[in-house]
């Protein structure tokens, strides 16, 4: 009997023990912590690098525009195919020396994006400055974006829809991947989300809106905004976010 009890208590853990396993627990934790924090560090860098390439090859297309819902077929001499464009749609005059057109894409469509290189920025400023001749033309005219900044871009443009959509009476704008309200500029961060001087911008957006836009900033990070969202929600109407099950595939105005 007395061997039998001896055994079980050699089973049971000492207050050493116990320690030892705090001590384990504790060191366990801050490693976490350490780790965790090495990599919020490793995603700063890395997005300030993807930032930093993509701000050289946004240069390298500086002089670039696409044209989008221009009709051609792979025989059209593309180059005078935009300079009549420039010249019925957008009465503007353009020297077809001074540009080089490529469509864009896979297949045979004969709608595919082109992608127009000028040799003058003159000449490309004057056709975004008479862009607006397009409306209600079924045609599209965009600055050539990388990737990485059409991504960010369009987190912005979502933003910038949802503020004119509660009419809040603000000044906003975007400019390239930059959001500008109230001439304060903010980001879209890969790693934070919605930043204002390279922090979280959540809070400053609202009170420079005036209303709490915390429940829309998250869905839009989380990718979870309903595809019908603006579209079952008018200007002026109150609207609860909540998660749906499946990802976002609303879509930003060009």
């Amino acid at each position: 009997m007395s061997n039998l009890l001896d055994l079980k208590l050699s089973t049971l853990a000492t207050k050493e023990d116990i320690n030892h396993l705090r001590e384990d627990y504790a060191a366990l934790k801050e490693e976490n912590r350490f780790l965790r924090s090495e990599i919020d560090s490793l995603k700063l860098v890395y997005e300030k690098s993807v930032k930093t390439i993509d701000e050289i090859d946004f240069r390298s297309r500086r002089n670039n525009l696409i044209f989008k819902g221009i009709k051609y077929s792979s025989t059209d001499d593309m180059v005078k195919l935009i300079g009549e464009f420039c010249q019925q749609v957008l009465k503007l005059n353009i020297n077809t020396d001074f540009f080089q057109v490529t469509p864009l894409g896979r297949g045979n469509l004969d709608d595919k994006p082109l992608l127009v290189t000028f040799l003058r920025s003159q000449d490309k400023l004057a056709i975004l400055k008479n862009c607006k001749c397009l409306k209600n033309t079924g045609f599209v005219i965009q600055q050539d974006y990388p990737l990485n900044i059409r991504q960010r871009r369009s987190k912005l443009l979502l933003i910038r829809r949802e503020i004119l959509r509660k009419k809040f009476g603000v000044r906003v704008a975007i400019l390239n991947d930059t959001l500008l309200i109230q001439n304060e500029r903010f980001e879209w961060s890969l790693a934070k989300g919605l930043t204002f001087q390279n922090e979280e911008g959540t809070r400053k957006l609202s009170e420079l809106v005036g209303a709490d836009l915390t429940n829309f900033i998250n869905a839009l990070a989380s990718n979870s905004i309903p595809a019908d969202y603006f579209s079952n929600n008018p200007i002026g109407k109150s609207v609860v976010m909540s998660t749906p099950a499946a990802p976002s595939a609303v879509q930003p105005p060009t």
